[in-house]
């Protein structure tokens, strides 16, 4: 039986374990694959509008701070108009490959606009796993 350190928490570990005993991190190698997801043109003016209806909340949820109305109110309208505005992106669903979880990915909101490529990463919530995306292209 052979023995290695944890790399998160330096306690000695099975050579063969994917999660560590001690602090309960996983130990998985670094996967390089990259995930496409494209943004499809399906209701594609609708998101357009969602980001913009969202980006004039937190516009007014600003004025609405500084004004007689008050700060509780504008906070409010701020919170629902950058929930609008990023949701209105498109959520998507990326597994990782390491622990086969479920992690919601937003699109970016200048993909929004753009045709061309762009890539992000995102770290998986269980195995703390870096995805590679590659936002492709808006669909016809």
């Amino acid at each position: 039986m052979s023995l290695k350190k944890c790399p998160f928490c330096s306690e000695e570990i099975q050579a063969d374990a994917k999660k560590c005993k001690h602090c309960h991190e996983y130990l998985y190698s670094p996967s390089k694959t990259e995930i496409e997801l494209t943004i499809p043109k399906q209701y594609y003016g609708l998101r357009t509008l969602g980001a913009f209806g969202g980006s004039i909340m937190v516009i007014s949820g600003i004025v609405m701070c500084f004004s007689i109305i008050g700060i509780l109110p504008g906070l409010g309208l701020i919170a629902i108009g950058i929930t609008t505005t990023c949701y209105s992106a498109g959520v998507r669903t990326v597994v990782c490959s390491n622990c086969s979880r479920e992690n919601k990915v937003i699109a970016p909101l200048p993909l929004i606009h753009s045709k061309d490529e762009h890539k992000t990463s995102v770290k998986c919530k269980r195995c703390k796993e870096l995805i590679y995306i590659k936002w492709a292209s808006i669909q016809n």
